[in-house]
């Protein structure tokens, strides 16, 4: 993952994705519609963790920043259907007025952005007085024209094309007018509601009254507080990128050897179980945090990042196979369940085989949970085998624009108001081209809602293999391309770095003290731990993993000898 240039703040303290992540809600139109759409929608569907994301206020604002847009959406219709009964091919020029506008130029200061000055209220009234220059002179021309009839009302030279020119700017002042109410009433919301001081993450908007979506609410609410991951597709890993790197290890349960070197009888070894590994897994890897606790002990200072570590059981399970399995499937909901009890996740370790596996996920949310480094471990023995793998993550942050409620100070001044009159000249266009078709299909939510959920009822009862898992996620949504700040990717291989080898020095810390023979462990142990992060060009490498634009890496790892297993390899994703 690249770093970038950023201009926007970065999360520092626990929860500010969340809050980026409603912010963004209201900025991104496409972001709020897709979150509704795909993840409130679909009520059969499991749904995808989010580490150190509350779901459930996401949707909230999700649905408030929704409602927000379709009145602005309405209001711009009205304008659209003016200029549709004045002169219909005037409509034209709408359409022309999607083309994306040039970037705004940049401020003279080279390490920071200023706010539009008063030229920039000079800009506004000359691009109006150009536009509306421009409409007349589309009036004279379509006046010149020799049509009669329908001809004349559709090109609108009817009355030398003055009414046709007059409903025109009439629509466009009020789009523009309607552009900044609304840019106006989501600046209002951030301020009074999502900056780092305003923001309550106990304080959500109403959702509407709809029995089915607080039924969806309390299944999105579950997977939040879940350790279940109900996957679609190929890669059991929902809600996470690509594995930067899977290392998968082997080792043979054999006596360790006495001090002449002979091995010891199968007496002088102690049985175990996975559940008994697992834990002690999970006790060494919180002891790394809080060393002179015990497992359970207190959090630190919350704005110490060692204090958010969270190891936790997650199953993994194929949505195509979930059907006929009551563990996850209820008569109460249609989604399927994402909370298993203690003794159902004991046997699941117990019987690594099928479509169901257990993982410990272990996971550090470091810069406000915009960086999430997470290492899935599995574990598994089968005779005298113990199988171990690693599984690593990087969960990046979310869109730089969604961080623009950290740059705001205070109720909106004067310079800020004329940042957004300028910014809602550049928009209008594109917004009322589109207002009629997003203000349709808002109308029909419900009836959308009702068709959809009535086709997947069928297809759930006459299809034994219907996909119940999540084909995305929120994070995955709203995901940036590259880091905001060089150190986020330096904190991530830290996490990655201390979890992969405290969890090596526990598990062979485990089978010594019941007599196992470690010598080929530690030997692929060293191998994991000689692979780090490199910097090279414009690409992070991370172990023999390259992450960036079409990246790619090739690593050689000698072979290790010992008890005639080879040297773990790293499996890189791309």
């Amino acid at each position: 993952m690249n770093t970038a240039r950023g201009r926007q703040p970065v999360g520092r303290e626990r929860g500010d994705v969340t809050r980026y992540l409603c912010a963004g809600a209201y900025l991104d139109d496409a972001f709020a519609d897709r979150v509704v759409e795909e993840i409130l929608f679909d009520e059969a569907s499991a749904v995808a963790p989010a580490p150190d994301v509350d779901l459930v206020a996401v949707v909230h604002h999700s649905l408030a920043a929704q409602d927000l847009h379709n009145r602005r959406d309405l209001r711009l219709t009205l304008s659209f259907l003016l200029v549709a009964v004045a002169a219909p091919l005037w409509l034209v020029l709408l359409l022309l007025l999607r083309v994306p506008p040039r970037p705004a130029a940049r401020s003279r200061s080279t390490r920071g952005r200023r706010l539009p000055d008063g030229g920039a209220a000079a800009g506004v009234a000359t691009a109006a007085g150009t536009l509306a220059a421009l409409t007349v002179l589309l009036g004279l021309t379509v006046t010149s024209l020799p049509l009669t009839g329908f001809a004349s009302w559709l090109f609108g030279s009817y009355g030398n094309g003055i009414p046709a020119a007059l409903a025109f700017l009439a629509a466009l002042a009020t789009a523009y007018a309607t552009v900044v109410r609304h840019d106006l009433d989501v600046d209002r919301v951030l301020r009074t509601t999502l900056t780092r001081e305003t923001y309550d993450p106990r304080a959500h908007p109403a959702a509407p009254p709809q029995e089915w979506i607080a039924q969806r609410l309390a299944a999105i609410a579950e997977a939040r507080d879940g350790n279940v991951t109900v996957y679609s597709g190929f890669s059991p890993w929902a809600g996470y990128p690509q594995a930067l790197v899977e290392w998968p290890l082997t080792v043979p349960l054999l006596p360790a050897s006495d001090a002449a070197g002979s091995r010891r009888g199968p007496g002088g070894t102690e049985p175990f179980t996975v559940p008994q590994l697992v834990a002690h897994v999970r006790e060494q890897l919180h002891r790394a945090v809080h060393p002179e606790g015990p497992a359970d002990a207190a959090p630190l200072d919350p704005g110490d990042p060692r204090a958010v570590l969270v190891v936790e059981d997650r199953v993994f399970v194929n949505g195509t196979t979930v059907g006929d399995d009551e563990r996850f499937i209820r008569d109460t909901a249609l989604a399927p369940a994402a909370r298993l009890p203690a003794e159902e996740i004991e046997r699941i370790m117990l019987d690594p085989t099928g479509a169901v596996r257990h993982h410990l996920a272990v996971q550090l949310p470091l810069w406000g949970g915009d960086i999430v480094p997470t290492v899935f471990l599995h574990f598994a023995t089968v005779g005298r085998t113990l199988h171990l793998r690693l599984v690593s993550h990087l969960l990046g942050p979310v869109r730089a624009g969604y961080h623009r409620a950290d740059r705001l100070r205070g109720p909106l001044d004067d310079e800020a108001r004329r940042g957004l009159l300028l910014e809602a000249l550049r928009h209008t266009g594109a917004r009322l081209a589109a207002a009629p078709l997003r203000a349709d299909r808002h109308s029909r939510f419900e009836s959308r809602h009702d068709r959809r959920m009535t086709e997947e009822i069928k297809a759930m009862e006459e299809d034994p293999e219907y996909d119940y898992g999540a084909r995305t996620s929120i994070r995955a949504m709203a995901a940036s391309p590259v880091c905001h700040n060089y150190f986020q990717i330096v904190d991530a291989e830290r996490v990655l770095s201390l979890v992969q080898r405290h969890t090596l020095a526990a598990v062979a810390e485990f089978l010594d003290a019941r007599g196992y023979d470690t010598t080929d462990f530690r030997e692929q142990q060293q191998t994991i731990l000689n692979q780090g992060i490199i910097q090279q060009g414009g690409l992070s490498v991370v172990g023999n993993q390259a992450v960036g634009p079409d990246a790619t890496a090739i690593q050689h790892v000698p072979r290790q000898g010992g008890a005639g297993t080879p040297a773990p390899a790293a499996r890189a994703t791309r």
